[in-house]
């Protein structure tokens, strides 16, 4: 062996190999696939991020329509309370108002006496004549 065929086989300290055409690799300055795959990564990534966000907003805005719903049961449930008191307070006036000793004591207090002895009046004719075509026109 030469010298020089020595030289090219074995690289001297420092030298890096020199490869042959067929052993070398095809040169790529920008993996395109790596670049997509990294783009449908960002893509991916950005889409769950903004699923998860709008999600928290949408669970928000369900919860606030639930208190206001509650909030207004409640209300409306309060003034069905006052209404049923309201109803019995009134009931317990009527019942109080009707009954006989507060009715003679109110006739009394506008004036009005018992009588001695009831007078009762009998109906001497019908109150309401009969027609004289029997009814028909």
């Amino acid at each position: 062996m030469t010298r020089a065929t020595s030289a090219a086989r074995t690289p001297r300290r420092g030298e890096r190999p020199v490869a042959t055409s067929a052993e070398r690799p095809r040169l790529h300055l920008i993996d395109r696939a790596a670049l997509r795959r990294l783009a449908a990564r960002r893509v991916a990534y950005f889409t769950t991020c903004f699923l998860l966000v709008a999600g928290v907003f949408a669970v928000a805005l369900a919860q606030a329509e639930l208190v206001q719903r509650q909030h207004r049961l409640d209300q409306t449930r309060r003034s069905i309370v006052e209404a049923d008191a309201e109803l019995a307070r009134l009931e317990r006036e009527v019942d109080r108002a009707s009954s006989p000793a507060v009715i003679i004591s109110r006739a009394n207090a506008l004036g009005m006496v018992r009588a001695a002895e009831p007078v009762y009046f009998t109906a001497v004719r019908p109150l309401v004549e009969a027609p004289a075509n029997g009814g028909g026109d």
